[in-house]
This record gives C-alpha cells, sequence and structure tokens, in this order.
C-alpha cells in the first residue's frame, strides 16, 4: 500500500536537546503505514546549530535550501542546495546554519520508526562541541518519553499518527 503525505500539512515540532532546529516527522512505521525507512524535514534559522550528537543509525542529508556546515567526525562539509551527505552509524555531529535564509534538509534513517533512533549526546559535547578524555555519562535528546509534547505517541516524543489504513496502527493520546 502506499502512503502519500503533504509535508506542509504537517506542523513544526521540537524535541528536548534539539530545541534549535525544528522539524517535521514524514514517514516514521509507529504513525505511518510504512516502515524499514524513517524520513523527515528539518530547518534551522541563520546563525544556529543542531548541538553535536550521534545515534546508532547512519542518517542521510538532502538539502533543500539555505547554505550551512555539517560537522562530522573531525570532517567539514559545507551544506547547500542539491548536495546529498550521508553520515555514518555512530558518528558525532553537528550542523550549522549560516547565509541569509534557514538551512533546510530533508532527513532519513534506516530505521523502522523514529522511535527507535536515540539521539544520544555527551555534556563534554553539549559544553564545548567536542568530547573529553573524562566523558561523561551520554544524555539523551529528542525523541524520548519525558519529552513533554501533548501531541506525543505515549512513550515515544513523536508526532501524532495521520489515522493511517493500517489495521495495526496505534492511535496517539
Amino acid at each position: 500500500m502506499a502512503t502519500l503525505i503533504d509535508p506542509e500539512k504537517l506542523p513544526w515540532k521540537r524535541w528536548r536537546g534539539l530545541e534549535t532546529a525544528r522539524f517535521k516527522l514524514i514517514f516514521s512505521g509507529d504513525r505511518t503505514p510504512t516502515g524499514e525507512l524513517t524520513f523527515g524535514l528539518a530547518e534551522l534559522e541563520p546563525g544556529e546549530e543542531l548541538s553535536r550528537h550521534r545515534h546508532e543509525e547512519a542518517e542521510v542529508y538532502v538539502i533543500l535550501s539555505g547554505e550551512g556546515i555539517c560537522e562530522v567526525g573531525s570532517e567539514r562539509h559545507h551544506l547547500r542546495p542539491g548536495l546529498a551527505l550521508h553520515i555514518p552509524a555512530a558518528m558525532p555531529h553537528r550542523t550549522l546554519a549560516e547565509g541569509e535564509e534557514p538551512l533546510r534538509w530533508l532527513f532519513a534513517f534506516a530505521a523502522d520508526s523514529f522511535g527507535e533512533v536515540r539521539y544520544t549526546q555527551d555534556e563534554a559535547e553539549a559544553s564545548s562541541g567536542k568530547r573529553s578524555d573524562s566523558e561523561a555519562a551520554p544524555r539523551q535528546l529528542g525523541n524520548d518519553p519525558e519529552l513533554s509534547n501533548p501531541d506525543a505517541t505515549p512513550g515515544t516524543g513523536m508526532l501524532p499518527d495521520l489515522g493511517s489504513n493500517d489495521p495495526n496502527a496505534q492511535p496517539s493520546g
């Protein structure tokens, strides 16, 4: 079964620890009748940054508009419309918006649902952008159960489901 979603009709959301960026989750197996791929839209205002973090799943960015930098490990990649970037699994990365307009990109994870993607950030990375030799314990970011989002699917921090035709889909709330 095909699933068609108009991202323009989805609300922008922010997740704890990632507040500078706003997101629209488009496909996620726990809210749409899709699996094996999680897909969404992200945006940063000029001068803003998505702080250094990592997750066990590889990620792909496709830049739609704006300009910026994505630091992946020790490499810096200039982002502009039309470019695609692969971020290897478990690789620390951060994204900075530069220029006059917001940096907007599509993101994808090889995961059945966004709830499976666990963003983590070491305290040392949060404060300095670098890991220290005495690494602090990783902290959960983004889609964790403690997220204060009244529209979230319980226990995931996700956006509400869109009323899919999947008989196994669980309604949010």
